[in-house]
């Protein structure tokens, strides 16, 4: 048997740790598993080139892992996070991820991923001692049945949140009648120009988040989510329809979408920044 030494240390010297990173890669590659391990960082500066916030992460294996999410403080509820997570996510899509995942604690920003989607797939508890660490998971794959969003609207996030829940919130932007029972479970009814849809509001999360389904006239059911970034008087609104019908029914209507919508997204904007 051949003979060897152990050491240990906590400060190992790069070169080491490059022959067992080097020896690990070629072992997965020959099962199969060929390493494709590529960085990912978004920085956002302010005029002075200092950083305020950044993502950092990789792709790999079909999938986006995001190792950090950090805002400055001033900087946080103004949806530079939701910015830089949104690019993040699309930069994975491009690059052939099907998924994301991340780890974040009870202490961090569980209700901040929970309302872009991702889901709790596992648990550590006492990490540290008195916390928990959540590994959360998204789909991206859906991707070709989601549109999404955004703008920038010189107002409170109470008075765009009002704009989805309440029925004159509705009317005053996007149709000519409406009913908005908002609650979980309220129903909402639109109307224009001989146009109805009709949905459900699944989840409310005052001045933050909204979702509620869409069912229109000949089109397939949908889901739509509004999230509200912001504080005082400027919230960054994220808008996001998911298709909840086969690909060869969204892929009909995808195209579309984005007109309408964003036209009813920029008249929101206009009538709120008046």
């Amino acid at each position: 048997m051949p003979r060897y030494t152990l050491t240990l240390t906590d400060t190992p010297d790069p070169a080491d740790v490059e022959v067992v990173k080097q020896g690990l890669d070629a072992y997965d590659a020959s099962q199969g598993a060929v390493v494709d391990w590529v960085p990912l960082a978004l920085f956002a500066r302010d005029e002075e080139g200092a950083i305020v916030a950044g993502l950092t992460g990789s792709t790999y294996w079909g999938y986006l892992y995001v190792g950090r999410l950090w805002t400055d403080e001033r900087l946080r509820k103004t949806g530079l996070g939701s910015r830089l997570l949104l690019a993040a996510e699309q930069e994975a899509v491009r690059r052939s991820c099907h998924s994301v995942h991340l780890m974040t604690g009870s202490f961090n920003a569980l209700p901040f991923y929970h309302k872009r989607g991702y889901a709790v797939f596992g648990t550590l508890t006492d990490m540290p001692p008195g916390h928990t660490q959540y590994f959360m998971r998204k789909r991206l794959g859906r991707q070709s049945q989601q549109i999404t969003l955004t703008r920038t609207i010189r107002a409170s996030p109470i008075q765009v949140y009002g704009a989805f829940t309440r029925a004159e919130g509705w009317c005053a932007w996007c149709c000519e009648a409406a009913e908005a029972d908002a609650r979980l479970g309220g129903k909402l009814h639109i109307y224009m120009d001989g146009y109805n849809a009709y949905g459900e509001f699944r989840m409310l999360d005052p001045d933050r988040a909204v979702t509620f389904t869409w069912d229109g006239d000949n089109e397939p059911p949908m889901l739509i989510r509004v999230l509200l970034d912001g504080q005082d008087n400027s919230t960054f609104l994220t808008f996001q329809v998911v298709g909840l019908c086969s690909e060869q029914d969204w892929a009909a209507l995808a195209g579309f979408l984005d007109r309408p919508w964003g036209h009813a997204l920029d008249n929101l904007k206009k009538l709120l920044e008046r």
